[in-house]
């Protein structure tokens, strides 16, 4: 018989499980089940090694003080990192995406050293963005809007082997725009002034959402992410599972959530049910 086993470790859900990130384990347990699985979710503390067997890995967002304790953490504890080496996927929520890069600027700007699992840096924005998000994804085998709401102070650069989870059509997403909306590698607009995309904006910038190598979604959206986006959850579950395709699983409710979430934004739910 198939193993119908499914386990989820959460990564220091007392320090970074803040704007309810931590529920995005919750969701991916649930549909699991409705799939037959048999998911369990387990919790990996600040003082605890770091099992680099599960099949699933979530890191939600935090507040400045708990980044350092997670990078401390990942750093003594390698699992994670033998983890990923293996393909295993993992969702990272706004602090913890920074920490996989090359460096971040922290609140007092100290240039501090990441993990360098991804090509990204991240820099400082002059002030903080709290609101609402819509992204229209770039990852192969989403179609669906996402929504979600950033709350960072933060301009987030990808490098080399890194592609953009989605580009915004509303917020400030990863901070920085392209200068030439043709050449992806093109310099960076300064993004000590916060960009802010939005619906019927003329000439609007091009910003990216996200941060993705392999098995890694990187993102700033809260919400929990994916509770407001059931097919980012499916695609998770596939990595993890090694599915080629889910079978749909509608909710009018999260749908009916979603329109809302947009609605608000001045936004048509072109892809949705």
């Amino acid at each position: 018989m198939p193993d119908t086993r499914l386990s989820i470790g959460v990564i220091d859900p007392e320090a970074i499980g803040t704007h309810g990130d931590n529920g995005n384990a919750i969701v991916l347990r649930q549909r699991a089940r409705w799939r037959g699985l048999e998911p369990i979710i387990h919790p990996i503390h600040v003082s605890d090694p770091i099992p680099s067997s599960l099949d699933i890995y979530v890191m939600g967002g935090g507040t400045v003080d708990a980044r350092p304790l997670l990078l401390e953490h990942l750093t003594r504890a390698r699992g994670l990192q033998r983890a990923l080496r293996r393909g295993r996927p993992l969702l990272a929520i706004g602090s913890s995406m920074q920490i996989l890069g090359r460096y971040y600027i922290d609140e007092h700007g100290k240039k501090i050293g990441g993990l360098e699992i991804m090509d990204i840096t991240t820099d400082l924005l002059a002030q903080p963005v709290i609101r609402e998000v819509a992204v229209r994804p770039m990852l192969a085998g989403l179609t669906e809007l996402l929504t979600g709401h950033e709350h960072h102070m933060s301009a987030t650069r990808l490098g080399e082997g890194v592609e953009p989870l989605g580009q915004m059509i509303y917020g400030t997403g990863n901070g920085y725009a392209l200068r030439d909306p043709k050449d992806r590698k093109s310099q960076y607009l300064d993004p000590h002034e916060s960009v802010f995309v939005r619906p019927q904006q003329v000439d609007p910038p091009v910003v990216y959402e996200g941060a993705t190598m392999d098995a890694i979604i990187g993102t700033y959206m809260h919400g929990p992410v994916l509770a407001r986006n059931p097919q980012l959850a499916d695609y998770m579950l596939q990595l993890a599972t090694g599915k080629e395709k889910m079978e749909d699983i509608y909710l009018p409710s999260i749908y009916r959530m979603r329109r809302e979430r947009l609605n608000a934004l001045g936004i048509s739910a072109q892809a949705e049910k």
